[in-house]
């Protein structure tokens, strides 16, 4: 690709590939981004990609956000996993009131962060907010954010369940700053092991009522990414990190098939003639995963910007889309890995950690099986009324 042609945040990630590779291996051993990389990440804009312009951001499309994804993943994967879930995020301040927004995204250097659902975490009404005690997991990059995001149901200051007019609980999103949490030591993972994904905790830690993101109300801050669904956007980036960490096995494999002679082999691999299918066909099923993936982006965005909203059928594409390219991914990763024998189970291979990073990728909520069924339903007729897409 001519990397003129190339939008700015893709030209940034790849300035940073260098660096981030060279630290790697140490990023795996900490289980942190070091922080010479955190501020390099932060000085080029990547973790306020789909940040509105208003607060700072670039408000990027998203198919240059997931090719800038795609780009770091080369380099390493749990440094653009960490992007990767931070940029929904920063997505996510279109909502909060603007002052709290400002607070949070102004600064050069900032970078929300925030866990998985948690349906125990509870806010308690108090003066001028809520007292909030709960504890969210996998809070990739949490250690190097300067702001925590967590989800909580709101209670009154009796401690009922504070209800919608509808009748269901009420939610909300709430931010506090990161010295303000209780590290719980979890992340003893296979994979992606340098994300550094341990669980967070508050207890009857108070917060202000203006940092509590309610999402069910208009976005406070305009953007021309407010009608994509948030989930879409970690699918998206999710699928790209798997992208790139096969795209990688499979130039490293294609190279070293050049001159390796497997045991009890007479000819080089790339003259085996079932070799020669194994790379046909993994290169077969990337491309077209990942095709199909930033087709559905491309068209996503274009209507997007057209209508001001974003249609189901859209939505349910994207989300299939995303789905396929991580599962897909996973199986041109496998057969490459096969295809590499010995050599891909030596640490100092390219293979060995990329193979488990991969894994660890397509064991997240995104690639799940029932997202295909989602999609069925939908094309069959069938309301899939879920949250998730």
């Amino acid at each position: 690709m001519d990397t003129d042609a190339e939008a700015s945040p893709v030209r940034a990630a790849r300035a940073l590939v260098p660096a981030i590779a060279a630290a790697a291996d140490g990023i795996e051993r900490e289980q942190r981004i070091p922080r010479h990389l955190v501020d390099a990440l932060t000085d080029a804009g990547l973790f306020k990609l789909l940040a509105p312009q208003p607060l700072g951001g670039t408000e990027t499309d998203p198919v240059t956000y997931a090719r800038t994804i795609e780009v770091l993943a080369m380099a390493d994967a749990s440094v653009a996993w960490c992007v990767a879930q931070a940029s929904p995020l920063v997505f996510r301040m279109a909502w909060a009131d603007q002052d709290v927004a400002q607070t949070i995204l102004a600064p050069q250097r900032a970078i929300p962060a925030s866990g998985t659902a948690a349906p125990e975490s509870r806010a308690v009404s108090a003066p001028g907010g809520y007292r909030v005690t709960g504890e969210w997991r996998f809070g990739s990059g949490g250690h190097h954010a300067t702001w925590m995001l967590g989800d909580v149901r709101l209670h009154d200051s009796a401690g009922s369940p504070e209800l919608a007019s509808d009748g269901t609980a009420r939610t909300a999103i709430a931010t506090f700053p990161q010295p303000a949490v209780t590290w719980r030591d979890h992340w003893h993972v296979s994979g992606l092991r340098g994300t550094g994904s341990d669980s967070y905790a508050l207890q009857d830690v108070f917060v202000p009522r203006e940092h509590m993101i309610n999402v069910a109300q208009p976005p406070q801050t305009p953007s021309k990414l407010n009608c994509f669904p948030v989930r879409v956007g970690h699918g998206a980036g999710f699928a790209s990190v798997a992208l790139g960490i096969v795209r990688v096995m499979l130039d490293a494999f294609e190279e070293i098939a050049q001159g390796k002679t497997p045991k009890a082999g007479r000819t080089v691999l790339r003259d085996n003639a079932v070799v020669q299918s194994q790379v046909g066909r993994a290169e077969a099923i990337l491309g077209a995963a990942r095709a199909y993936m930033y087709d559905a982006l491309e068209e996503a965005w274009e209507y997007a910007q057209a209508n001001g909203e974003l249609s189901i059928p859209l939505r349910i594409r994207m989300r299939l889309a995303n789905t396929h390219a991580l599962q897909e991914a996973a199986r041109a990763g496998d057969m490459i890995h096969m295809a590499a024998g010995s050599t891909a189970v030596f640490q100092d291979s390219p293979f060995e950690r990329r193979f488990r990073d991969l894994h660890a990728a397509t064991a997240q909520v995104q690639a799940q099986q029932i997202h295909y069924e989602t999609a069925g339903q939908f094309f069959l007729g069938i309301d899939p009324a879920t949250a998730w897409i």
